[in-house]
């Protein structure tokens, strides 16, 4: 589903979606059950090293907050700093949250 179309859809159906919800509702829809919650989310999937390539679908957390990339360079998460579920460079993503939540704690592919 092209990106534009489904972040519509998000904000029309689920106008308070947060960013763990975002990953719960988009792997279910992909036929992968998963923790509501970011915390418990941490654990699925296969760990990815720092070093890793990070890919379409991996999921990246820091503490609180998790999004998951469109692709190795861009993020989509549902933030409070948009108040929406955003798209954004995930450079950009990682300095900023950086400054609330700390680093990235880490990086898995479900």
């Amino acid at each position: 589903m092209p990106t534009r179309l489904f972040l519509y859809f998000l904000t029309l159906f689920f106008p308070m979606l947060d960013c763990s919800a975002l990953v719960h509702l988009s792997l279910a829809v992909a036929g992968n059950a998963v923790p509501r919650d970011s915390g418990p989310q941490h654990d699925i999937g296969q760990a990815l090293y720092e070093t890793d390539e990070l890919q379409r679908g991996d999921l990246v957390f820091w503490a609180g907050h998790v999004g998951f990339l469109q692709d190795g360079d861009r993020l989509l998460h549902a933030n409070a700093h948009h108040m929406a579920v955003a798209s954004e460079p995930l450079a950009a993503a990682i300095g900023r949250i950086a400054a609330t939540a700390g680093p990235i704690t880490a990086r898995r592919r479900p």
